[in-house]
């Protein structure tokens, strides 16, 4: 039996894949997120979010996703290996 189920959870809190559903949008996050919707309704390209291990990129990341996926006319590409030595691939795809 895994811990949530034992703490009476439904869904594990801390997974290591981030789950959007758990997002706390401290301070800092919901300027970061403000500055992402910013950039992609202006078009502007190529955004990065870069950080610390543990601070919510993935999360940030995922919440952004959620709230634009069903748009065809924008691209999301994620690097969720962090031992990815180029950016080559993730350019060519």
């Amino acid at each position: 039996m895994s811990y949530f189920s034992t703490l009476g959870l439904i869904k594990e809190p801390f997974s290591n894949s981030p789950d959007p559903e758990f997002f706390f949008e401290s301070n800092e996050h919901k300027a970061a997120l403000i500055r992402l919707l910013v950039e992609i309704r202006l078009r502007r390209g190529l955004s990065v979010i870069l950080g610390d291990v543990g601070v919510g990129k993935t999360t940030l990341s995922r919440k952004l996703f959620q709230m634009f996926k069903e748009r065809s006319d924008i691209l999301f590409y994620m690097i969720l290996d962090p031992t990815a030595q180029s950016e080559d691939l993730f350019l060519e795809s």
